[in-house]
């Protein structure tokens, strides 16, 4: 059993459309049942079934693969327009969505960012309060009070001092 692959590989027509196709910068592929074409950016722009269609597609694009040099520039054909202009709403497409996932992710770093910055200058706030509270230095009690503030602000202070390192 031929495949269609096999039997539109040996057909000068069909080779000769699909250099035309590949001329206006698009990427014929053979399957088993058909051909892709695909636009620049990858995406498939139409699946060929027969050689009526392919060399009915590759006319509807203009044989530019030989202009004549002294002719005019060929105008560029309503499918091959299309072609370019998906190609290019593709692409323009893909960027719009990078550009959402950086934005996006930059949002998110500096939410982070601030949280983080928020919770650093709490937590300084806080250390500096207990220094200033419960350190002996500061304590105006008796000599029973200075030590026991002594030696709770060690045990306080050594877990502050932890969470430092942490």
């Amino acid at each position: 059993m031929n495949t269609f692959v096999n039997q539109a590989s040996r057909d000068p027509e069909i080779l000769e459309a699909l250099r035309n196709i590949e001329a206006w910068g698009l990427s014929p592929r053979f399957n088993k049942t058909s051909v892709s074409i695909f636009a620049q950016n990858g995406m498939l722009l139409i699946e060929l079934r027969n050689k009526r269609q392919i060399l009915f597609f590759a006319n509807e694009m203009g044989d530019i693969s030989r202009p004549d040099p002294s002719g005019p520039v060929p105008i560029e054909p309503a499918c091959s327009a299309i072609a370019r202009l998906e190609s290019e709403l593709a692409s323009e497409r893909a960027l719009r969505l990078k550009i959402t996932d950086d934005r996006d992710a930059l949002e998110r770093r500096l939410r982070e960012r601030r949280s983080t910055t928020a919770s650093d200058e709490r937590y300084a706030k806080l250390k500096k309060f207990l220094a200033k509270e419960f350190h002996p230095d500061y304590c105006l009690g008796t000599e029973l009070e200075r030590k026991f503030r002594s030696d709770f602000f060690k045990i306080m202070w050594s877990k502050v001092e932890e969470l430092d390192k942490s």
